[in-house]
């Protein structure tokens, strides 16, 4: 409850980007940046690369990044816990194991089932791993990625990878190493599958044009950075920003209020254990205990939103700073 309470409070602080972004100055090609040095800038234009991408096991030509994500075949325990209340205010708990070979991007230590015979998993040989071009071109201009935000990369190349490497074989959408198949695998077995982020027709790269050094530095609003390549013209590219703003806000917000809601449940446990004393008393009473949990925690979580919002907010402070101050000075007058 109380982690709960600091993230909602300091969640309200978020950065929306978008609106620090707003004042960038338009630039459709390298021309427009001459008059521009030391300004915060917007570079809108396409996007293309030189470079050529490549792991250990394959190539791509034309593309801004290149990841790798690797899954194995391995065996999962999985564990059912029922519990049943007795007369009197005990229970009794029963956990069933249950075990399935499935594609997993973590293997499990096996060694720590609760059952591990004929169940052994075999660690992945291969891992994840992502690939950025040193320089990608923007509307003419040459920009360093270092430290540059890129867009997700999104774009499932597999098939148009070029092997390096005879380790794999492409099946199935995959690239595919082990004793059987993408439809019939046997334990230990991998599977690879390669996303990027292509060239684009239009993107937009924000930053602080540098003349002298013919670069896009990052530009900081109130010591906060943005630096960063955007799908799209500059008002698409804004629209992204704020629309990633309030995914995390609200991420955030229903992951907090979520654990606040279990903590209150945790403090009711004791009058459960009570009132199950008599069965049916103790489901009401879990019932009852649950609803009235959700209500502090809507009411509470509430009021931790809005005096974040609050000390955030220098304008909403000043504003409900002066309305306070306005019937605290009516009331005086009343007074008198």
């Amino acid at each position: 409850m109380i982690g709960s309470s600091f993230f909602l409070f300091t969640n309200e602080g978020s950065v929306d980007l978008s609106k620090y972004a707003v004042d960038a100055m338009e630039a459709l090609g390298i021309e427009n940046l001459e008059v521009l040095d030391g300004e915060f800038v917007a570079l809108t234009g396409e996007v293309s690369t030189e470079e050529s991408l490549s792991d250990e096991y394959v190539a791509l030509d034309n593309h801004l990044n290149l990841n790798r994500s690797v899954e194995t075949y391995a065996w999962v325990e999985d564990s059912d816990t029922t519990t049943k209340d007795n007369v009197g205010g005990s229970s009794t708990s029963t956990t069933t194991y249950t075990y399935a070979s499935e594609w997993v991007t973590t293997v499990p230590d096996s060694s720590k089932f609760k059952d591990p015979a004929g169940r052994e998993n075999v660690a992945s040989f291969y891992s994840n791993s992502s690939e950025v071009v040193d320089v990608m071109n923007v509307a003419g201009l040459d920009v360093e990625t270092v430290g540059l935000r890129l867009p997700k990369a999104d774009v499932n190349v597999t098939s148009e990878v070029e092997l390096l490497t005879d380790e794999f074989v492409l099946e199935g959408g995959y690239l595919y190493n082990g004793f059987g198949s993408v439809s019939s695998p046997f334990i230990g077995d991998s599977r690879v599958t390669y996303t990027a982020l292509p060239e684009m027709s239009t993107g937009t790269v924000f930053g602080e044009w540098n003349a002298e050094r013919s670069v896009m530095d990052p530009y900081y609003a109130d010591e906060i950075k943005i630096h960063g390549l955007y799908t799209g013209n500059k008002a698409q590219a804004l629209e992204t920003m704020h629309g990633e703003y309030m995914t995390k806000l609200w991420l955030v917000r229903g992951a907090a209020l979520l654990f606040m809601f279990i903590g209150f449940n945790m403090i009711f446990a004791p009058f459960h254990t009570v009132l199950d004393v008599v069965p049916m008393f103790g489901k009401l009473g879990k019932g009852a205990a649950s609803l009235l949990s959700l209500l502090i925690t809507i009411i509470l979580g509430g009021l931790i939103i809005v005096l974040g919002k609050v000390w955030y907010s220098w304008i909403l402070f000043l504003i409900i700073g002066l309305v306070l101050a306005g019937l605290g000075y009516k009331f005086y007058k009343k007074s008198k």
